[in-house]
């Protein structure tokens, strides 16, 4: 990673139950980990578990981990130094807790990235059109 306003490893919307376990993130970006929001906020990212990744060789602008507002009960083991956890029920044994500011780089960085992926999607959707259009 290099100068990315995103996440080594980055899970978005309804992503559930799944394992990140054992990579090796290195370089510098906003996070070396991310659960987020997707196009749907409802959609939660839940009793999903980061275990075992090895960050120490990358530099996060905005904080080692990032759990968005929609995420539910996830579990985060091993080595960070800063976490922002915005979420519910969420376990992480690492870091220091920064609450987030709404205003901050993690909103800012946020907002980035809402922006690519809509943009992302609506370039799929026009090709899928082409594709399907007799």
């Amino acid at each position: 990673m290099h100068h990315s306003q995103f996440g080594g490893i980055s899970l978005y919307g309804l992503v559930t139950g799944s394992l990140i376990g054992e990579n090796t993130i290195a370089g510098d970006s906003a996070f070396a980990l991310q659960a987020n929001q997707g196009f749907n906020p409802a959609n939660l990212a839940s009793s999903n578990r980061f275990q075992g990744n090895n960050i120490s060789q990358l530099t996060s602008s905005v904080a080692d981990v990032f759990l968005g507002p929609n995420t539910l009960d996830n579990i985060v083991l091993g080595n960070c130094g800063s976490l922002i956890d915005l979420g519910a029920g969420n376990f992480v044994t690492c870091g220091t807790l920064t609450t987030g500011n709404p205003n901050g780089a993690a909103s800012a960085a946020g907002a980035q990235k809402q922006q690519i992926l809509q943009r992302l999607m609506s370039s799929f959707s026009v090709a899928r059109t082409m594709i399907l259009a007799p």
